[in-house]
């Protein structure tokens, strides 16, 4: 059992598979949760800055200077996730033909 959990041979076959899939499932969810981050970062900003206005209009105007930010940082975690998809999909074809 210890020789077997020593062992520095890289996994092969089924075992390969499913470590590819649990690999890029973490780093799905590391992206996800940085992503969660970011919005509560700007939700928190949001809010400071409400605190802050003196009045509707000022309130307004802030919060629609703040919108290419926001849709900045949203088009870029939807890149970002994609890509990461894409990566994660190629890696399991490639785990699929190298199980064959």
């Amino acid at each position: 059992m210890v020789r077997k959990l020593l062992a520095t041979r890289a996994p092969v076959g089924t075992r390969a598979y499913l470590e590819r899939v649990v690999s890029g499932a973490t780093l799905m969810l590391a992206h996800e949760f940085d992503a969660l981050f970011g919005h509560w970062a700007e939700v928190r900003e949001r809010l400071a800055v409400a605190r802050e206005a003196r009045g509707l209009l000022e309130l307004v105007q802030v919060q629609l200077d703040l919108l290419p930010e926001t849709r900045a940082r949203l088009a870029l975690d939807q890149r970002e996730r994609r890509a990461l998809l894409n990566s994660w999909w190629t890696d399991l074809r490639e785990g699929l033909k190298q199980a064959a």
